[in-house]
């Protein structure tokens, strides 16, 4: 395991195809004006780590064009989203963003129809899913979806069970699994975590 800041200046070969950093405890920001140069980078992996600072999802998705896989759940990164560019990168396959303080549900997953994993879980997102959360991964569909611990409350929980078609890892706050189960069918399947008071 390694510890301190991480020179990402050093990073900055166009042949670098694979990035893993993950699960170390390094820290410090980086620097934005690397990824321009990284125009082959493919897999990027920084999740489990203490980094500080901002990240700006879509500038970043769309810097780095040939990026298949994006890992930075519970990086120490506030992920962001001007919500502005909505094909930033349709190529991407997974995306993992638990616990990056995201606060909004960002409009570039519509154009991501190759995607297959999505994390957005313990985030600070609230309100409705998009309608046209259904879209995400394309013709195929994601095949895994957690949105554990971010949203706490439906006007419907039909509502997000129409949206899609995959595994699903929510968390609830229903006092009776019942009242979920209701809204189950054979087509989808669903990891629910109660909470207990």
């Amino acid at each position: 395991m390694f510890s301190g800041n991480v020179p990402f200046d050093s990073f900055t070969s166009p042949s670098l195809y694979w990035l893993d950093l993950s699960h170390n405890q390094l820290g410090g920001q980086i620097d934005v004006q690397t990824f321009p140069q990284l125009t082959n980078l493919t897999y990027l992996f920084l999740s489990f780590n203490n980094f500080s600072g901002e990240l700006e999802l879509d500038s970043l998705l769309s810097t780095l064009t040939n990026l298949k896989l994006l890992y930075l759940s519970y990086s120490g990164f506030s992920v962001t989203t001007k919500n502005t560019g909505h094909y930033v990168n349709p190529g991407l396959w997974f995306l993992k963003l638990a616990s990056c303080k995201l606060k909004v549900f960002p409009n570039s997953l519509r154009a991501m129809k190759k995607l297959q994993i999505l994390d957005l879980s313990q985030n600070e997102i609230h309100g409705q899913i998009p309608h046209w959360a259904g879209e995400i991964g394309g013709d195929y569909g994601l095949e895994f979806l957690n949105l554990r611990f971010l949203i706490t409350h439906f006007d419907s929980m039909g509502q997000v069970f129409t949206h899609f078609d995959c595994w699903v890892r929510l968390f609830t706050h229903f006092d009776t699994m019942g009242q979920v189960l209701t809204h189950f069918d054979s087509s989808h399947y669903f990891e629910l975590v109660r909470e207990f008071s």
